[in-house]
Formats: C-alpha cells, structure tokens, sequence
C-alpha cells in the first residue's frame, strides 16, 4: 500500500473517531453524516485518481482529493478547531 492511499485511510478513521464523539442530537447527526461522506470520499477520489483514462481525469481526482482533505483538515483538526469552538468545546 502506498503511502497516501495509507494517509487517506488513516485519514478517513481519524474523521469516523471525530465523528462518534460529536453530540448524539440533531446537529451531531447532521454535521457527523456530512464529515463521514466527506472524510471518507477523500481515499475513494484518490483510487478513482490511479483509474483515470485521462490526464485531465487523473488532475481532476487528485484536486478533488486535495480540497477535501484540506477541507477538513482546515475546519475539523487544526487547533483550535473551527467546528469545536463553533461547538463550544474549542480551546
């Protein structure tokens, strides 16, 4: 296994662990569903990226990849966390 294809699974793991501690309510639901979609779309964006037919397809995933992992890296683990002060729970 290559070493971001390793990244973007520990990456997707490290968003499912965020998730299960958000609030078991309605905004916790709401927000956890769309972290889970995007955080784990970001290992698939990189397999379809090794697929492509085309350059331009291959250039396309990997900047879909790189938006949604710095997406969520930027608002969801850079401290202090966007989402957790939002919360009231940042630092």
């Amino acid at each position: 296994m290559d070493e971001l294809r390793t990244r973007t699974k520990q990456f997707a793991l490290r968003v499912i662990a965020l998730v299960e501690d958000l609030p078991a309510n309605t905004v916790g639901r709401t927000i956890g569903n769309q972290l889970v979609r995007s955080g784990t779309s970001v290992g698939a964006n990189y397999r379809a990226a090794g697929r492509a037919k085309s350059r331009a397809d291959f250039i396309e995933e990997v900047r879909s990849v790189e938006l949604g992992m710095w997406s969520i890296n930027h608002f969801v683990f850079t401290p202090p966390s966007p989402l957790l002060t939002w919360a009231g729970r940042g630092r």
